[in-house]
């Protein structure tokens, strides 16, 4: 296997778990959306904080994977628009107000040992 396709392969293995991130956070956030109570506002910040880290995570996936292939042969164009795709998907994620990951789980509330 030549060095372009272990790069490859690697992509795609992170590539298929980004899904699985953001069905959790999908699955995670499901009962706030169905007005379902939670125990207590620490059970929601830790419910909220940790969807965002999860979509985080899963996009930031994309993005590394999106940077990597600007370093194969023949694919800088595509990748470029790709990167710049993700990046802005990133940000439109946060919560208002919020501009880095840290600053996300702030606004959802205190979660001991996150931060």
């Amino acid at each position: 296997m030549d060095t372009n396709t272990a790069q490859i392969a690697e992509m795609v293995k992170k590539l298929l778990v980004v899904p699985d991130k953001l069905l959790t956070a999908q699955l995670s956030l499901r009962p706030l959306s169905n007005g379902d109570p939670l125990s207590g506002e620490g059970e929601l910040a830790h419910v909220i904080a940790d969807a965002c880290d999860l979509m985080h995570s899963a996009l930031a996936d994309v993005v590394e994977v999106a940077r990597n292939l600007t370093q194969l042969p023949s694919s800088k164009r595509a990748a470029g628009a790709f990167t710049a795709w993700a990046s802005t998907a990133i940000t439109a994620t946060r919560p208002e107000g919020a501009t880095t990951a840290r600053q996300c789980r702030a606004i959802a509330g205190p979660r001991a040992g996150r931060y």
